[in-house]
């Protein structure tokens, strides 16, 4: 026979039984083939009993655990059952913990037994018995046991009577007791064997196995204690395992001591040696890293040395469990931070404070190359530990800064990897193999336009294999091209309030940089300009920020030192005022500024560089930076990352609201804007949209600055189709104001391109036309110093919301209602600020809203204040009522 061991997998069950059936089918063939007794002749002693009746034909499986099967047939001269509890109780005594103050408590909902430890500094104990799986375990296996001892009892050694054939006189039957052998088979499995050779023993044929004994027939058991095996399983389920877990808790306990110490002592020198890298001193940061692995390494230890037997049952307990597996993840995170701390001090040292004199392209290559092997590996590694952690384990005060950690680091393996997938594209950019060319413009958001800021100085950089081999700042700006332009365009209508002739100074006129980039480079080259590979705008309020990544810089010819608190006003003054009225070049302070910060840009030694990349990529996904290149794998790549200023394409709804500053002074500085944009739909599905700005000028009239009207031309991009239905609010100049171009002045061939169906609304004197896939609603306001202006526009949306069944939302949570959805995509202007953004949604009572982007409650929002420092998205999804 086999008893199969408990839990063991489905194919090892089956191969068992298959064993087993092929012994017991090779038992019945030896049955049949033992001889008959010849009743004509002597034979030898036979022991008169059937073997079959202790051979079961299938095999018998009790599903006991090897443990239980050699208690079961080890277990020799037992006590009595009082004897042994009293025993199993004074051990049990024994091993609960003598300075362990614990209290318990019932939970009759629950059924279970939860013991807390009441000693400081611990909270809770891990352990939560279930006692009613307990007991349900408990009477399993006493089933299993009872199992086993009535068939070990029908397995009895009988008690045979062997017949003596050759002798003829009567005598008493003599007594064999074949013996019963158990071994243990490597699969777990236990065979009982009959010592009695068969060939001794006599089968009798008969039909009915009772009359093969006499009456006086008896079994000898083998005295087997199952009762007691029993009670002492039982006992241990209920009681060793957690009074054995309390005893090796207090050994946890010490080791969880050592542990936070160790893992504390790490934690400071990590955060020592990222102030040493941001001090510069690398020497420092690599052994303060070094020690950290260190410290990290022997928390590690400690954790996988913890006893064996408290780790099986931290596991068996979900959440303890888990704690644990945390730990070991933390202390994971830990070392490969250590590591990467290590690699990117080095690759810092390497890259940016050591004498090198490389070219930056080269640099950036080294540093692709150290960031496909060494980096992003490790920061993905990083991730991997620290995503599956429950922030439960850590204390409240620190889960919050987790979570944005860890957030942050996903973020930084994104840009590393974008990063390296760009940094061939830069060194191109950065002329590698040829040398390049670009005009960089500088435009004053203080005077807002469509693209930024009024662009009143420009300069034209040559860069070979990173560096800057040639620099050209015209001290007049973008007037000095004034009188060199070839042709004369009329400018774009709004602009006649200050000059009816199109030159480069307005050149970007356009919202989509893209088309104001090549329209500054037509001007640019049109006036005597050479041409170039791209156009790069950055706005004033960039200075400000990248002056924080550099030293001060000092002007001696104008008795300044420039930071990044003054550089704003300082430039306003030498620029309006304080230049030299002869000489008549406005711009020479930013001509003799730009080289001079541009120098400590490139020369890594006296440049935060850590602070320099935030500032660039902080200008570059606000639109503080755009760039354009007439490469158009180059435009790609940068486009996809958003960095480009394109206006762009959605599917729904759409809003950008573009100011243009004409004749308003440098005043934008001091307007404070909310856009209040609500989107009402119908019960047919149509959509009114109705916008509120309002514009509140903060100026002082006493400021030669800031106590100036803010004229502005307001233009609001909207979906292709849109219908004007009302307009209130507009303060369109005096007609008399605007200048009349002159009539050999030529039609621009792209404005009239992009600006078609051009038409004016009656009532409200607000100009419609069509540009770049959108309906563009244009008019003006004027805003004096301590005032406020409001306009109000109303228009219908050229689309119909409609119903949708059998989408995956409807399945999941509204199977008989149909939904649809509505989104909106608000585009910010570069160079505005103080902008605050309301968005609301108003529905019919036969639309309920479902779910809602950005997710900022379990509940859809639908009304929301949205932060327009960069594009934002805000959609909705709805379920129709039928």
């Amino acid at each position: 026979m086999t008893v199969a061991k408990r839990h063991t997998k489905t194919n090892t069950k089956s191969a068992k039984k298959k064993t087993a059936v092929s012994k017991a089918k090779s038992h019945r063939q030896i049955r049949k083939s033992l001889p008959l007794p010849e009743t004509t002749s002597r034979v030898a002693s036979t022991a008169n009993f059937d073997l079959s009746l202790f051979i079961p034909t299938e095999p018998i499986k009790f599903d006991l655990t090897e443990e239980e099967i050699a208690e079961l047939l080890n277990l020799k001269n037992q006590q009595d059952e009082t004897e042994t509890n009293q025993q199993l109780y004074a051990e049990l005594l024994r091993l609960l913990p003598q300075h362990e103050p614990v209290v318990s408590s019932h939970d009759p909902k629950t059924k279970n037994i939860v013991v807390q430890n009441i000693r400081s500094r611990h909270e809770t104990s891990p352990f939560v018995i279930n006692l009613e799986k307990l007991i349900a375990d408990k009477e399993a296996k006493a089933k299993r046991l009872e199992l086993a001892q009535k068939h070990i009892r029908s397995w009895q050694t009988p008690q045979q009577t062997v017949v003596n054939h050759n002798s003829n006189t009567d005598s008493h039957p003599a007594k064999i007791t074949p013996k019963l052998k158990f071994s243990f088979k490597r699969n777990h499995q236990v065979e009982v064997e009959i010592s009695a050779p068969l060939n001794q023993l006599k089968t009798s044929h008969t039909e009915n196995p009772n009359d093969q004994f006499t009456p006086h027939s008896r079994y000898i058991y083998y005295r087997l204690w199952i009762k007691p095996i029993v009670i002492f399983t039982a006992l241990a389920a209920l009681a060793i395992l957690p009074i054995k877990g309390f005893t090796y808790y207090k050994q946890l306990n010490d080791q969880k001591d050592s542990i936070i110490s160790t893992a504390e002592s790490a934690l400071a020198n990590l955060q020592t040696a990222g102030q040493n890298v941001a001090g510069q001193d690398t020497t420092a940061a690599k052994g303060n890293f070094a020690a950290a692995k260190i410290d990290f390494e022997q928390a590690g230890r400690e954790l996988d040395n913890i006893n064996s037997y408290v780790d099986a049952v931290l596991k068996i307990i979900p959440t303890t469990g888990q704690y644990l597996t945390d730990a070991k993840r933390l202390t994971q995170a830990g070392i490969i931070s250590s590591d990467l701390g290590a690699k990117v001090t080095d690759l810092f040292t390497a890259f940016y404070l050591q004498e090198n004199t490389a070219p930056l392209t080269e640099k950036i290559s080294t540093l692709n190359q150290s960031l496909t092997a060494d980096i992003i590996p490790a920061v993905d590694a990083l991730n991997q530990n620290l995503e599956p952690i429950d922030t439960d384990i850590l204390p409240k005060d620190k889960q919050a800064v987790f979570l944005e950690k860890r957030q942050q680091l996903k973020l930084l393996g994104q840009d590393l990897k974008n990063l390296s997938t760009l940094s061939t594209t830069i060194n191109d950019i950065l002329g590698q193999d040829y040398k390049r060319r670009y005009l960089f413009v500088f435009q004053n958001n203080s005077e807002i336009r469509a693209s930024g800021g009024f662009l009143g100085s420009l300069a034209l950089v040559d860069i070979h294999h990173g560096a800057i081999t040639n620099i050209e700042i015209p001290g007049g700006g973008s007037y000095d091209f004034q009188g060199s332009l070839l042709k004369s365009v009329e400018s774009p209508t709004p602009l006649h309030l200050i000059n009816p002739k199109w030159e480069l100074q307005d050149s970007n006129w356009f919202f989509d940089f893209p088309t104001s980039a090549k329209k500054i480079q037509w001007f640019f080259e049109n006036a005597g300009g050479p041409s170039v590979d791209g156009v790069i705008a950055i706005n004033a309020t960039v200075l400000s920020d990248l002056l924080t990544t550099t030293n001060p810089i000092y002007l001696p010819e104008y008795g300044k030192t420039i930071t990044a608190e003054n550089v704003i006003i300082e430039t306003q003054k030498s620029v309006e005022i304080e230049y030299d009225k002869k000489e008549n070049k406005p711009k020479q302070f930013i001509a003799d500024l730009a080289p001079k910060l541009l120098e400590q840009l490139f020369d890594g030694r006296q440049t935060n560089l850590v602070g320099l990349v935030k500032v660039l990529k902080t200008g570059l996904q606000t639109k503080d930076i755009q760039v354009y290149f007439n490469n158009n794998l180059h435009q790609e790549q940068f486009a996809s990352q958003g960095w480009t200023g394109e206006m762009k394409d959605t599917s729904q709804d759409y809003l950008a609201v573009i100011n243009t500053n004409i004749a308003g002074g440098k005043t934008d500085l001091y307007i404070n804007q909310t856009i209040d944009h609500e989107s009402t739909i119908h019960d047919d599905g149509t959509i009114t949209d109705t916008l509120t700005i309002t514009r509140t000028h903060t100026g002082d009239l006493s400021d030669i600055f800031s106590g100036v009207r803010n004229v502005n031309y307001l233009r609001l991009y909207v979906p292709e189709g849109s219908v004007l239905l009302s307009a209130d609010g507009f303060t369109p100049p005096d007609s008399g104001l605007f200048k009349l171009p002159e009539d050999h002045y030529t039609a621009d061939s792209l404005l009239t391109a992009r600006e078609t169906a051009k038409k004016i609304d009656p009532v409200s004197n607000t100009v419609v036309y069509e540009e770049n896939t959108k309906t563009v609603f244009a008019n003006w306001t004027q805003t004096d110093p301590g005032q406020t202006s409001t306009i109000k526009i109303t228009y219908q949306l050229p689309f119909k919301l409609t119903a949708k069944p059998q989408s995956l939302i409807n399945k999941l949570f509204n199977a008989n209602k149909p939904e649809t959805h509505y989104s909106v995509l608000y585009q910010k202007q570069s160079g505005s600020r103080n902008t605050i953004l309301n968005s609301r949604i108003t529905l019919p009572a036969s639309i309920q809203p479902l779910w809602s982007y950005p997710e900022e409650s379990l509940e859809p929002v639908l009304d929301k204040t949205i932060d327009l420092s960069r594009d934002t998205f805000n959609a909705v999804i709805f379920t129709v009522n039928q």
